[in-house]
């Protein structure tokens, strides 16, 4: 698993009703070796919290987007110049090969 590098799609749009990439292009698909995609919570603070798995191709890289949702800090939303908690922000976890 260390030759796999992580593309994160969506994750630094950290607001309401952000888009959600769904469909990967053809290109995407034939490079890459499984995906994850993943719900969270998004504290003023910019840290993920209540992650939840919609869906994933291997549960190896189930646990592995996870603990990458965990370990990074976030922008988070902004309501009236005050950072707010963001409720179920999709994220979408590609795995490819390293290049």
């Amino acid at each position: 698993m260390n030759k796999l590098s992580l593309l994160v799609i969506c994750s630094v749009l950290f607001c309401s009703g952000c888009a959600y990439h769904s469909s990967p292009s053809r290109e995407d698909k034939n490079n890459s070796l499984g995906h994850v995609d993943l719900i969270a919570d998004i504290t003023p603070q910019g840290r993920a919290t209540n992650i939840r798995t919609l869906y994933a191709t291997n549960p190896e890289f189930q646990n592995i987007a996870i603990k990458f949702l965990k370990h990074n800090h976030y922008r988070p939303a902004v309501k009236n110049g005050i950072p707010i908690t963001e409720y179920n922000h999709k994220v979408h976890v590609d795995f490819t090969p390293d290049q």
